[in-house]
């Protein structure tokens, strides 16, 4: 799994180590689904303070739709962190509809071939 952070000028570099750490542990448990993972900080006010700053999630998956997760917080730390819950969530959502799909149809493929014999 490849993970790639994209930082704004604005935020401390320091922040690339962090979010490459955390998005590993998060989501090692899906590496054989994920291809690459691309982490991205934004923020908009510069300086000033606010809820500004946003961290956009994105997973590339092999044979499911990309994940992509924008969370805007007041801190990077928290952004960071509410961005990748919610996309180790989806991921696993994604997969899990995707082996419960084949499960039925192979479920169903059986009843079919039962009720022809």
């Amino acid at each position: 799994m490849k993970i790639d952070c994209v930082i704004d000028c604005d935020l401390p570099v320091l922040i690339r180590e962090t979010a490459e750490q955390r998005a590993q542990s998060r989501l090692e448990r899906f590496e054989e689904v994920i291809e690459d993972v691309k982490i991205a900080f934004k923020d908009h006010n510069g300086p000033r303070k606010g809820v500004d700053t946003e961290c956009i999630v994105e997973v590339h998956l092999h044979d499911h739709p990309d994940v992509i997760i924008h969370e805007t917080s007041d801190k990077v730390g928290k952004a960071l962190y509410q961005g990748l819950i919610r996309a180790a969530r989806a991921v696993a959502r994604t997969v899990d509809v995707k082996q419960n799909r084949r499960k039925f149809q192979e479920g169903r493929q059986a009843k079919l071939e039962v009720a022809e014999v």
